[in-house]
C-alpha cells in the first residue's frame, strides 16, 4: 500500500451562522446570501506536494458545500492550490449566513484526478442514514 500523500483534520465552527446573524443585525437582510464558514478543514501534506482542485463536504441531507482558501476563492475550475511538501494549509467551507446546515457526514478533496472521501460517520451510521433508519 502507498504511503499516505496527506492527512486531514478538521473542526466545526458550531453556532457560526447564528453569531454572524446577530452581529450583523438587520444590516444583512436582504441583501443576498453573505457567506461565513461553518468548518475549518486542514490538509497536511507529508512526503510530497498535492495540487488540490477542488474540496468540498456533503451533509447527511445530501447538500454540498464548497471550500474557500484563506482570503480566495476557488474561482476558476481548473485553479489549482498548491500544497508543499510537509505543508499545512486551511480551508474554510461556508454556508448562507441564515442556514445552519445538517451535520456533515463527508468531506471530498479532489486533488491529481483523484478524489479523496473522508467519511465523518461510522460505517453502521451511514447504513442507518441510507436505510432510513435514523
Amino acid at each position: 500500500m502507498p504511503p499516505k500523500r496527506f492527512n486531514v483534520s478538521h473542526e466545526a465552527m458550531e453556532g457560526a451562522s447564528a453569531e454572524f446573524q446577530a452581529m450583523q443585525g438587520e444590516d444583512m437582510q436582504g441583501h443576498g446570501t453573505p457567506l461565513i464558514h461553518f468548518y475549518t478543514v486542514d490538509i497536511l501534506t507529508h512526503d510530497s506536494p498535492i495540487s488540490i482542485q477542488k474540496m468540498w463536504i456533503c451533509t447527511v441531507s445530501g447538500e454540498e458545500f464548497k471550500a474557500w482558501r484563506l482570503g480566495h476563492h476557488f474561482m476558476e475550475s481548473d485553479e489549482n492550490v498548491r500544497i508543499e511538501s510537509q505543508a499545512i494549509k486551511s480551508f474554510y467551507i461556508q454556508a448562507p449566513y441564515n442556514k445552519e446546515p445538517d451535520p456533515i457526514a463527508t468531506i471530498h478533496v479532489q486533488y491529481n484526478g483523484k478524489v479523496k472521501v473522508i467519511h465523518l460517520l461510522s460505517l453502521w451510521a451511514r447504513l442507518k442514514l441510507a436505510l432510513g433508519l435514523s
